[in-house]
């Protein structure tokens, strides 16, 4: 006769991670950015009657007139601009990238590559400079002489579309006739003090000012009027959608400032009737218990948005705390930072710091920067110390910059200068970065060198 094993029960202590309902909908609200929750605040009142907005009409009124359009939006957040959808693209990287991409020859110094760059990465949405000219020199250190700033402007606008980091639209036309154009004092003139004149239709004393005939002039403005297009047409993506920052840090008396936006400045609460309703014993129980779920759901949604507050702002002040050295002087001084070391601070996991920073953008006094850029990686040196690789980047092109051109530098002659000024970089990464650049190899900088020569 056959034995079978005898079945025993046995109890052992074991830890399970459970991501209940409520808390997956909070990690899901926590990584949208705030121009998102207009829209999920609007289908959360649509689809819980227990939800409501505070200072809105009547509970009945609101619900009729949700029903009667559930298709458009019925209150739009006062600090959430409207976005414009359909441009169409001649470009498909931005007026950033297609900037950056014609410096690949650059052969200033670092120091004024670094002024282009600070530009570059502080454009408005028409394509020039949001960054005023005091904190632009402080971009460097010591802060840029006039003549690195006068510099890295002829080769802003040496830049294609002319006028890409102009300060605004009269430096942009001016750009369009560099010094010693036939046209630039005329230019200069109509831009400056006879701006006036025309504003109020003088054209007969304008052209009788600058020695000018009636056709020639209405030539000249017509020529001025065509050029007058911001730089960044033609470099808006297909679904074109304003960045709207979700952060905002400013100086202040204190050192900076951090604002949160909310999305929204109307504030959504628990319906008092609904509330009323699920705890009166004239409710009939069936109904009762319908109300006291969609009750549940909706505090459920009201401590999603509440954390997605409190964690974003942590996360944020832990940044900032980090990068105090970027707010006071520039990108420049961006120091490495792991989302691990931010998770550790605040005792979270570092996933819910990656949601936190997912989509998020900060507007600083050095323009408008992904959250998820502060998280640099850091490249360690000799001396304990690490910097970011943008730091590495910029010391390997001051390397091939400063180069003999007869006798171009090899990757690994640049690994041991690097390694000289105490960077642990390998070959490989100086090779990267060097592609990056756009700098060619030795040998084919050689050739180069050589047919120039010749």
């Amino acid at each position: 006769m056959a034995s079978f094993p005898e079945l025993t029960f046995l109890q052992r202590p074991e830890q399970r991670m459970l991501l209940l309902p409520r808390m997956l909908q909070a990690l899901d609200v926590l990584q949208l950015p705030h121009t998102a929750l207009p829209e999920l605040i609007e289908n959360a009142l649509a689809e819980n009657e227990a939800l409501a907005l505070e200072g809105a009409e009547p509970v009945a009124e609101e619900r009729q007139r949700r029903s009667r359009d559930r298709s458009r939006p019925n209150w739009t957040a006062s600090d959430s601009p409207p976005l414009d959808e359909t441009v169409t693209s001649l470009h498909e990287e931005s007026l950033e990238c297609w900037a950056k991409q014609q410096l690949a020859g650059f052969s200033g110094t670092p120091r004024v590559r670094a002024l282009v760059d600070a530009v570059l990465g502080s454009l408005d949405e028409s394509g020039y400079r949001r960054m005023p000219d005091d904190l632009w020199c402080a971009t460097v250190n010591p802060p840029a002489t006039p003549e690195e700033c006068a510099e890295a402007d002829r080769c802003l606008a040496a830049l294609d579309p002319t006028g890409v980091g102009a300060r605004g639209p009269i430096e942009a036309l001016l750009w369009h006739f560099p010094e010693g154009h036939p046209k630039r004092p005329l230019v200069s003139r109509i831009l400056g003090d006879l701006a006036g004149e025309l504003a109020r239709n003088h054209r007969s004393t304008v052209a009788r000012i600058l020695g000018l005939s009636m056709e020639d002039l209405e030539r000249l403005l017509a020529e001025l009027a065509r050029l007058s297009a911001p730089p960044s047409r033609g470099f808006a993506t297909e679904r074109c959608i304003a960045i709207d920052p979700d952060i905002i840090v400013h100086k202040s008396e204190r050192g900076f400032d951090l604002d949160l936006r909310l999305g929204s400045s109307v504030e959504v609460v628990i319906d008092r009737e609904i509330e009323e309703q699920a705890r009166s014993r004239r409710t009939p129980p069936e109904l009762r218990r319908h109300l006291r779920e969609r009750l549940e759901a909706a505090r459920a949604f009201l401590d999603a948005l509440s954390q997605r507050r409190w964690t974003l702002e942590r996360v944020a002040r832990a940044v900032f705390v980090r990068q105090a050295a970027f707010l006071e002087s520039g990108p420049r001084f961006l120091r490495p930072l792991r989302m691990q070391d931010v998770a550790d601070e605040l005792s979270v996991h570092s996933s819910t710091v990656s949601r936190a920073v997912a989509g998020k953008y900060v507007e600083s006094p050095w323009g408008i920067h992904r959250l998820r850029d502060f998280f640099a990686q850091g490249v360690a040196c000799a001396d304990g110390e690490s910097h970011t690789r943008d730091h590495l980047r910029e010391a390997i092109q001051a390397e091939f910059a400063s180069e003999d051109k007869a006798t171009p530098l090899g990757d690994e002659e640049v690994v041991e200068r690097l390694t000289a000024r105490g960077f642990q970089v390998a070959r490989r990464t100086v090779a990267k970065y060097r592609a990056e650049l756009g700098i060619p190899s030795s040998w084919r900088r050689r050739e180069r060198s050589a047919a120039v020569g010749g």
